[in-house]
């Protein structure tokens, strides 16, 4: 059943005996939200159906709430990053508009979200498998130079001094191990130098769960968004509710029935020592934070494991270090692994209507996962569309 408004819905199930305009606008200020999944998807969300719908109840479900969750392993690089089958066209779409959230950000809103713009060094080793040309008879270009346009600031090409300076002149077997190529050469090596936004999460997820925390309801003592902490095994046990929005990450495989999401498994690192910029080579991945410096260096699609394995950490540090010699200095703060939500043809944003608890009625849920190792850089993009899809739902005018 698909109803083209929540007053044809109010009206079907007898759920309010006055749908007089004003009661109905009343009904639909104080309608209840539960939002499955406490990471960055589910937490912005949350966010900006809150500052859409200011009367709305948000309650937040997860089995991390108090543990962490994938996105606390997030780079926060907001870039466009091509996953084949794992794409479709509105992810440069929910890119682009994270990059206008920052963008337009002061600079002490930025600093308190733990936002900046950096330099970003990536390493490409231009050969002929890896190009594709713009047009049919124009100039052939890497695939990565064509993301870094898409989402980046200020594109351009390393200079044979920026080379030289950055270590990337000689024969390296350290950089031929992480581009994946054996007969890397100084020809094929190119450096390109961009600029791009970057969330640090262990600065934006606690700000995100503040600023939940803090919304109360107009007397200022009853608060407008909880926090339970367990795990769901089907939307029928959640509380009735209006409205229930799905970001559930790598756990929508099952609570969904969705075979298209897929595990991506991915190993990190927290070093001390600082670094001026970050690194972008192959699936090495380098990114100075407020408190310590993120590295990652494996993407394996379809993996489960979430142990440390033990030849992981000793491959990723010395392809690091061929990248960022500066990284030969750091001590290893902290080792760990995350299972990042993939999904085959891209992430699932999109209205469905499922029994909910309490009787026959459809609750309309609204899904938001299948990110993939670009959670963040997309998250505020799919939290305005989440909102646009409730409130076209809901048919409320932009400007309550």
């Amino acid at each position: 059943m698909k109803l083209n408004s929540v007053f044809e819905l109010y009206k079907v199930e007898g759920r309010h005996s006055d749908l007089s305009p004003s009661n109905v606008h009343k009904v639909l200020l104080n309608m209840k939200v539960e939002v499955v999944g406490a990471g960055i998807n589910g937490l912005s969300a949350a966010y900006c159906l809150a500052e859409r719908f200011p009367f709305c109840d948000i309650t937040i479900t997860s089995a991390d709430n108090e543990t962490g969750n994938c996105s606390e392993h997030g780079f926060g690089l907001v870039i466009t990053r091509k996953l084949g089958i794992m794409d479709h066209d509105d992810v440069t779409k929910f890119v682009q508009k994270t990059r206008d959230y920052c963008h337009d950000l002061s600079p002490e809103e930025a600093r308190e979200r733990g936002i900046e713009l950096m330099e970003i060094f990536s390493l490409i080793n231009f050969h002929e498998n890896n190009t594709r040309k713009a047009h049919k008879r124009g100039p052939v270009t890497p695939v990565e130079v064509t993301n870094l346009i898409g989402s980046g600031i200020d594109v351009r090409r390393a200079t044979e001094r920026e080379m030289q300076e950055a270590g990337y002149v000689e024969k390296n077997r350290g950089l031929a191990e992480v581009l994946e190529d054996n007969n890397i050469s100084n020809v094929s090596l190119q450096g390109y130098i961009s600029h791009h936004y970057v969330i640090d999460p262990t600065v934006y997820l606690p700000w995100l769960r503040r600023r939940l925390d803090e919304l109360t309801k107009s007397n200022g003592r009853i608060k407008r968004v909880n926090f339970v902490n367990r795990k769901l095994v089907h939307f029928s046990d959640l509380q009735p509710c209006d409205l229930i929005i799905n970001c559930s990450g790598v756990g929508a495989r099952e609570l969904c029935d969705d075979p298209y999401v897929l595990p991506m498994r991915g190993q990190y690192f927290s070093l001390t020592c600082p670094v001026k910029r970050c690194f972008c080579a192959n699936h090495i991945v380098i990114v100075p934070r407020r408190n310590d410096t993120a590295v990652a260096g494996v993407y394996q699609v379809g993996r489960w494991n979430c142990q440390i394995e033990p030849e992981d950490p000793n491959n990723i540090l010395r392809q690091a270090e061929a990248v960022s010699p500066a990284l030969k200095a750091g001590e290893i703060r902290k080792v760990d692994v995350g299972i990042a939500p993939g999904r085959i043809s891209g992430p699932r944003v999109e209205v469905e209507f499922i029994s909910a608890k309490g009787g026959n009625r459809k609750t309309p849920i609204i899904h938001n996962y299948g990110h993939g190792p670009r959670g963040i850089a997309q998250h505020w993009g799919c939290a305005q569309k989440v909102t646009e899809l409730a409130a076209e739902y809901f048919k409320l005018s932009s400007n309550l």
